[in-house]
């Protein structure tokens, strides 16, 4: 079971999803934001409790699939990787079915793995806030909402933070350090507002 508790006062309880054959022995992986938002994932990727303050549920990408400890898993096996929660989609790092890895974006309340509402490149490297998902790739990053991509931003970044509703981009040059703010109160917009401070 998963009780989530805000301020001592308990707001919901739910049971976590287990993947067919896994019953008796669960094993999951939970992670918690600072926003409320979290998720837990089993132990082969096959199963994903996500939840807030508000809401709870869960995805199972593989449809019938049972986990046998006799016969290795199937070749075209959809596996999770990590996630991350916004306000009003699931976002999945995922190898699917069994092939190329991707981030896949799933409103709430879709249980099949082929109804995702659009897939974005494959990277390990995210951070999210309640409405967007920046994700890191070689030589750019990529701004992500529920419906798909608003903005890319050329370049690399030594270190990235949260700051407020947006983000905060640093860069490391000699004794120089760049900061770029990334806004997404009404629209993202980057402010090429840099301080540079020296040693």
């Amino acid at each position: 079971m998963l009780y989530y508790f805000k301020r001592e006062k308990l707001l919901w309880e739910g049971s976590l999803s287990i993947e067919c054959g896994y019953e008796d022995y669960p094993y999951f992986t939970l992670h918690l934001s600072r926003n409320g938002f979290g998720y837990a994932i089993s132990s082969d990727g096959c199963a994903v409790t996500y939840f807030s303050p508000n809401m709870w549920g869960a995805f199972l990408p593989n449809k019938n699939y049972c986990l046998s400890f006799v016969e290795g898993p199937p070749k075209n096996l959809s596996q999770v990787l990590g996630a991350e929660i916004l306000t009003k989609c699931l976002v999945l790092k995922m190898k699917y079915k069994g092939k190329e890895k991707g981030i896949y974006f799933y409103r709430f309340g879709t249980y099949n793995v082929d109804n995702f509402t659009f897939k974005a490149e494959y990277t390990e490297n995210t951070l999210a806030n309640s409405e967007y998902l920046l994700a890191f790739y070689k030589d750019y990053i990529a701004l992500f909402n529920c419906s798909g991509e608003v903005l890319r931003i050329k370049g690399t970044f030594n270190e990235v933070y949260l700051a407020g509703e947006g983000f905060a981009l640093v860069k490391y040059r000699e004794n120089e350090v760049y900061i770029t703010l990334l806004t997404v109160e009404e629209k993202p917009e980057v402010r090429f507002i840099r301080a540079v401070l020296w040693k």
